[in-house]
């Protein structure tokens, strides 16, 4: 549902970007800031229960735990680097096609409705197999070729025409689209299994703690690297960040993970 809605916004928002008008942009922005309230109230009517004799009884072990993993901690690594992807798409393409290259500027949200329709034409497919670990971490290890692949081509827009560069582009969404893919299976596929049960809550937030840092940190390197003075080394350069890192998941599986410490048994008081 999420990419469904997405492409109708980038439909949307390639018309406002045709048409180049303030009154166009102004209601680009004010319309999806005035979902969020309308998205809050369904909670309005959402009854709240009563979890705590369920968390007495479940495994809770130390506040610290997820920090003491060793494995986890490395899967997260992983996974929050391959993640820079995610800003490629939403930060980089669009000024990347607006400003350097000969596309239509139209084509900026034509990327990501190409993104979009193929993750929901394709998540269930690549997502096979992510229950199985080893096989999750191997989709990570085919997320990292897929982006490498997408980002070396992708400082070579620039120096074509604008046929060419269109053809490029789409090209090139449709590889960053197979890297997400995979990389959202696999991700999905060893956050959740390496967590002990019962730890599901601290460890799942270790793991958006990584994916939050990620998203602080990429617009600022992708504006170095892909939008600077050398555009083409830069796409290079971060493709070959990801080309490093992905190997390193199946490894990461295989590093002993923290001893899971159980809770002390209640003592007589009395």
């Amino acid at each position: 549902m999420t990419n469904v809605c997405i492409t109708i916004g980038a439909a949307a928002s390639g018309l406002v970007i045709q048409a180049d008008t303030e009154a166009g942009y102004m209601a680009l922005l004010w319309c999806p800031a005035l979902t969020y309230p309308g998205a809050a109230m369904p909670l309005r009517w959402l009854r709240t229960r009563d979890t705590r004799q369920t968390e007495k009884s479940a495994h809770t072990g130390s506040g610290w735990q997820a920090l003491r993993d060793r494995r986890y901690t490395a899967i997260t690594l992983v996974c929050r680097a391959l993640s820079l992807q995610a800003q490629v798409l939403s930060f980089a393409v669009p000024l990347w096609v607006l400003r350097p290259t000969k596309a239509p500027p139209v084509l900026a949200s034509g990327i990501v409705a190409v993104n979009t329709v193929l993750v929901v034409c394709l998540q269930m497919r690549f997502s096979r197999g992510a229950e199985d670990d080893r096989r999750a971490a191997r989709m990570c290890r085919k997320a990292e070729i897929a982006l490498f692949a997408a980002l070396r081509a992708g400082g070579s827009h620039q120096r074509v025409g604008s046929w060419s560069a269109t053809v490029l582009l789409l090209l090139f969404a449709a590889a960053l689209t197979f890297g997400e893919l995979w990389l959202s299976a696999g991700s999905f596929g060893l956050s959740f299994p390496l967590a002990p049960e019962g730890m599901h809550g601290q460890y799942q937030g270790f793991f958006s703690l990584g994916r939050g840092a990620a998203t602080a940190v990429t617009p600022a390197l992708i504006a170095v690297l892909c939008l600077g003075d050398r555009p083409r080394e830069g796409w290079l350069a971060l493709g070959t960040l990801f080309a490093t890192v992905g190997p390193a998941a199946p490894p990461a599986l295989r590093v002993q993970g923290a001893a899971v410490i159980e809770p002390s048994p209640p003592t007589a008081t009395e």
